[in-house]
C-alpha cells in the first residue's frame, strides 16, 4: 500500500521536479536539457521538436534550413523572424534583445497574444535558423525552468561521414 502510494505522488509531482536530462540531436547539430524527451515532428525543411508541459503550455525547438544564396546580415534576419514569428500567429512584439551563443548571433523576443505569453530565442548559423520558443498560457504562472533550458541550449559539431 505504502509503494503504491508512493509511486502515485511520484505520478503527480510537476515537471518542475522531474530530472533533467541533456538530450543531443546530432542531425540538427544541436543538445539542450530538458525534463523529458522532445517529440520529433519532421516537415523537410523544418524539424520540430516538441515538449509539452501541460496542454496549454510548452517548448518548442524550430530548425530550419538557411538558404545558401540568402546574404543578408545575421541581425537583420534575425529581426525578420520574430516580426515574421509574431505576424504570422498574431503577437505583439514586446521586447527584442541581441544575444549570442559561442559567436553565434542570436535575438531574445518576448512575444504575447490575447491566450499566451512567449519567450523566444533565435540563433542563425550559416545554414540554420534556430528558434527555441517557450509559450505559456495567459492563464498559468511563467515557467520557471524556462531559463534553465534556453541556457542549456548548445550547438554542437556537424557528424563526420
Amino acid at each position: 500500500m505504502r509503494r503504491a502510494l508512493f509511486c502515485l505522488l511520484l505520478l503527480m509531482m510537476p515537471a518542475t521536479a522531474q530530472s533533467w536530462e541533456t538530450y543531443t540531436y546530432a542531425k540538427d547539430t544541436f543538445e539542450v536539457s530538458a525534463p523529458g524527451p522532445f517529440e520529433i515532428e519532421d516537415e523537410g525543411t523544418e524539424r520540430y521538436y516538441i515538449l509539452s508541459r501541460s496542454d496549454n503550455s510548452g517548448v518548442m525547438i524550430v530548425v530550419s534550413a538557411r538558404a545558401s544564396s540568402d546574404a543578408r546580415e545575421p541581425a537583420e534576419v534575425l529581426q525578420q523572424a520574430c516580426a515574421n514569428g509574431a505576424a504570422g500567429i498574431g503577437a505583439e512584439v514586446l521586447s527584442q534583445q541581441p544575444l549570442e551563443l559561442d559567436g553565434t548571433p542570436g535575438l531574445a523576443c518576448s512575444l504575447t497574444t490575447n491566450l499566451f505569453n512567449m519567450s523566444v530565442r533565435f540563433y542563425l548559423t550559416e545554414d540554420k535558423l534556430y528558434q527555441l520558443i517557450s509559450t505559456t498560457s495567459k492563464s498559468e504562472p511563467p515557467w520557471a525552468q524556462e531559463q534553465q533550458l534556453f541556457d542549456s541550449f548548445q550547438l554542437t559539431a556537424p557528424p563526420q561521414n
